[in-house]
């Protein structure tokens, strides 16, 4: 829930640094990207550094070492290979998301109110990264819960 949080509100701060180029503000456009790029990798902190660790200290990673008991084994490792295929290559598109976004914080001297599309287009890819991850979100936090 936390990651799903810190993807929104990054979103929602590139939104605030894209007006602010389109109003004028260089230095907002740069404050809310810095804002944007930081959460963005609290997420990718959080998620690799602390879910999967605690994950792969359980044991969970798919193939031999895989320790859950019982029937629902082959179940319970396919779910995991999704879950740890799925979330790699969310983090991945995140990672190229957060070169992007630092990359138009490095070139903020060169938009202006009249030409920005880099930050729009870049904007577009980093609001993909969250749709994507509220894709996710449900098929592996929230599907098998209410019953």
């Amino acid at each position: 829930m936390t990651n799903t949080a810190l993807l929104i509100a990054s979103s929602f701060a590139y939104g605030i640094g894209l007006a602010c180029i389109e109003f004028g503000s260089r230095r907002g456009m740069v404050l809310w990207l810095l804002i944007a790029w930081a959460l963005g990798a609290a997420f990718i902190g959080l998620k690799f550094g602390v879910e999967w660790r605690m994950d792969l200290d359980k044991g969970l990673f798919p193939g031999p070492s895989f320790s859950v008991p019982g029937p629902s084994r082959s179940g319970a490792q396919l779910f995991f290979a999704f879950y740890f295929f799925s979330t790699a290559l969310h983090g991945l598109h995140l990672l190229v998301g957060l070169a992007l976004v630092a990359w138009i914080i490095s070139k903020a001297r060169k938009f202006t109110s009249e030409r920005y599309s880099p930050v729009r287009i870049v904007g577009l890819y980093w609001t993909f990264i969250d749709i994507i991850w509220l894709i996710l979100f449900p098929l592996i936090y929230l599907i098998g819960r209410a019953s």
